[in-house]
């Protein structure tokens, strides 16, 4: 990557991130970060499930397959 294209990189990045910093402090900021927060802990909550179903599915037919 030329001096230039790095360069620029990190503006871009530096930009982005105050955009970020600023949206996150301000009252509609903090309303998507609370709603985004909600969402993944809902969204683990369905993993772990999920998760917690496919153990039962398998210790049971491990079981069924030792009682055979």
């Amino acid at each position: 990557m030329s001096h230039g294209s790095s360069f620029f990189s990190f503006l871009a990045g530096a930009v982005t991130g105050a955009a970020l910093l600023i949206l996150a402090k301000s009252e509609k900021g903090q309303e998507i970060v609370k709603e985004g927060k909600a969402a993944v802990m809902n969204g683990l909550d369905k993993v772990e499930d999920a998760l917690k179903r496919k153990k039962a599915e398998f210790t049971g037919e491990a079981e069924d397959q030792e009682a055979e």
